[in-house]
């Protein structure tokens, strides 16, 4: 594939969208902050572009990406300050998990925390083989999660061991293993292009009826990150 031209983008703070030239309805979200920690600073941009997204009603598929290859996490904080970010960030997964498009999460390079949990809530995944790891690290940073994010996890990964060694080991799955224990959809080396190629065989969905399946999907999944009780996070202690 040759290097894909883009078009008509638009900046929201440190992350950016474009349009693919010859295929404008997907669209390439760039997470463009050095590690991509997120925080609530970040969290608002997203917000923002998200706006733009669904008042764009020539886009119908999204992919996501980074400009650096540790991908996306979780910014440190004190406590206070952390579990309003946690409640913050999960109101926006569970926005994220909605969207009435087609949402690819196009994994460079690492994907830990908060990020594993952004990858999570995309439709589809494609990963970078040879560099990078796909995990949630909880508990190597002493963080017990909230209800929401547990039940994306729940959602997203089938098999019971995979879920045990993802969440209470804190396994790092390398891009091949990820695919295997099919927690991303592919495992390649020419990932964007193949995010690029999964899109193009995918037609753009009829916004309403592509949301509202994705509403009555994750009703449950939806009500666990909009509830306000964080649950077993309030015992967080110590954020390194």
């Amino acid at each position: 594939m040759n290097s894909p031209n883009w078009i008509n983008k638009k900046e929201f703070g440190k992350f950016y969208i474009e349009q693919l030239e010859d295929t404008p309805r997907i669209a390439l979200l760039t997470l463009n902050d050095h590690e991509n920690r997120f925080n609530n600073g970040n969290i608002e941009s997203l917000n923002q572009l998200l706006d733009y997204v669904e008042n764009n009603n020539e886009i119908g598929i999204l992919i996501t990406t980074s400009t650096d290859p540790k991908h996306y996490s979780l910014d440190n904080s004190n406590k206070d300050n952390f579990l309003k970010l946690l409640y913050d960030m999960s109101i926006f997964f569970e926005r994220f998990l909605t969207l009435p498009i087609v949402t690819i999460s196009c994994i460079n390079g690492h994907s830990f925390g908060g990020g594993a949990f952004f990858s999570l809530v995309h439709d589809f995944r494609v990963m970078n083989m040879s560099k990078g790891f796909f995990c949630v690290n909880a508990i190597q940073n002493k963080v017990p999660l909230p209800p929401g994010l547990i039940s994306i996890a729940k959602e997203k990964i089938s098999d019971p061991s995979t879920l045990r060694n993802f969440l209470l080991l804190g396994q790092r799955f390398g891009g091949t293993d990820a695919e295997k224990f099919k927690l991303v959809d592919k495992a390649c080396s020419n990932y964007l292009e193949e995010s690029i190629t999964l899109a193009k065989s995918i037609d753009s969905k009829d916004r309403l009826t592509y949301g509202s399946l994705k509403t009555e999907i994750y009703k449950s999944l939806s009500e666990s990150l909009k509830d306000k009780d964080l649950g077993e996070a309030y015992k967080v202690q110590v954020i390194k």
